[in-house]
């Protein structure tokens, strides 16, 4: 059986291949499918999507590759391995998507450990799928626009009217984009995650008691086992004493 990546497509990308996601055996991406044994690589990848999506061909120099959420640089070449998640974004995506989502790589194993409950972990996978589709979200949109070609435009059309579109073009500012909502869900989230740091804590302290507790419980069983009855009178003497009194008011000789 083979072993598959998902490869998942944003903003023009995914116009162009008509959708979001596609799930691929890695022995399909290898040329021909014939090589098992090789690892597959991102150049492949790009090869077969160009190949199923022929469209894509036009994007050949202006777009890359994210593997598990890390960008690969232009010109990079990734080996994939079973279970990778790639991404396929327009160059131009890149610097807005690094910017926007800049919150920290988050240990969801790490996370996961402290959490016990099954309701907390349910929880805790829906929070970190909610992250995902965030970090997707904020990565298909585009930051900057590769300027027009003015000559072209001014050697085809009137000059003075190409020139005042291209002052009014240089003119404009567009402002920074502000990550307001990202911080947020970072933020509650690190709240989240030290309220269930805490809670393990104190948990692990009960634990410890209850174990003491239970050594402690063992030990008298074990002691019960064998104790003898002046032992325990020799533990008690206010009792062996009273025991003592009443079995000389009361004789239990039979003259």
């Amino acid at each position: 059986m083979g072993s598959s990546v998902r490869i998942l497509f944003f903003a023009q990308v995914r116009e162009c291949v008509g959708q979001s996601d596609l799930t691929v055996d890695l022995s399909d991406i290898v040329a021909g499918g014939q090589e098992e044994s090789k690892a597959s690589t991102t150049e492949q990848l790009r090869d077969y999507i160009e190949s199923k999506y022929p469209k894509m061909q036009a994007l050949r120099d202006s777009y890359i590759f994210s593997i598990n959420q890390e960008y690969a640089k232009p010109g990079e070449v990734h080996e994939l391995h079973p279970g990778d998640e790639s991404g396929v974004a327009r160059v131009q995506q890149r610097w807005f998507a690094e910017k926007a989502v800049a919150t920290g790589s988050v240990d969801w194993d790490a996370i996961s450990n402290i959490v016990q409950s099954d309701n907390g972990k349910r929880e805790l996978a829906s929070l970190k799928n909610t992250m995902m589709e965030l970090e997707r979200a904020v990565g298909s949109v585009s930051q900057t626009m590769a300027e027009p070609d003015w000559a072209t435009y001014k050697s085809q059309l009137d000059a003075s009217i190409v020139d005042k579109f291209e002052k009014a073009y240089k003119s404009m500012k567009i402002p920074e984009y502000e990550d307001k909502e990202i911080k947020n869900v970072a933020e509650r989230f690190k709240a989240i995650v030290d309220q269930a740091e805490k809670i393990s804590a104190e948990s692990k302290k009960r634990v410890e008691a209850i174990m003491i507790e239970l050594e402690q419980i063992d030990k008298q069983k074990k002691q019960l086992k064998t104790a003898t009855i002046d032992e325990e009178l020799a533990k008690d003497p206010e009792l062996a004493k009273e025991i003592d009194e009443t079995n000389e008011k009361n004789s239990f000789l039979v003259s």
